[in-house]
């Protein structure tokens, strides 16, 4: 093999190595296994808005409870940043829960709050009746 050849051929599997390991993470990484959540009558659940840590929803079928946990600046005007569990409606539409903290103090600003929103943005219209903290 001439040497224009060979140092070619090397210049182009270095460059080829090169883009692999520029266009894709080196250390690979096996996925987590994702576990399906039961969300009981509910589609979906997401944090709306900048929320650290990420909420969470657990259903107990046996009584029919939803314990959420959750962080976030609030829910008012355009300001949302909290975790919502929801199901797609249209038409009428009505929603009834009995709320209550499962241990007292914590936050003052804390709020357990049935929502009707028209979008999961983070500035959507809603309607809502809220359960606060203090």
């Amino acid at each position: 093999m001439n040497k224009w050849l060979q140092t070619t051929l090397l210049g182009f599997l270095f460059l080829g190595l090169t883009l692999f390991a520029y266009g894709f993470p080196v250390k690979l990484k096996p996925k987590p296994k994702v576990v399906p959540v039961n969300l009981g009558m509910f589609e979906g659940q997401t944090d709306v808005g900048p929320v650290h840590p990420a909420g969470t929803t657990q259903f107990d079928g046996g009584p029919k409870t939803y314990t959420l946990t959750g962080a976030g600046e609030n829910m008012w005007m355009t300001k949302d940043a909290f975790h919502f569990v929801w199901k797609k409606v249209s038409g009428d539409v009505s929603l009834t829960a009995d709320v209550r903290f499962p241990n007292p103090g914590g936050n003052a600003h804390r709020k357990a709050v049935l929502v009707i929103r028209q979008s999961l943005d983070a500035d959507a219209v809603y309607a809502d009746a809220a359960l606060h903290g203090s």
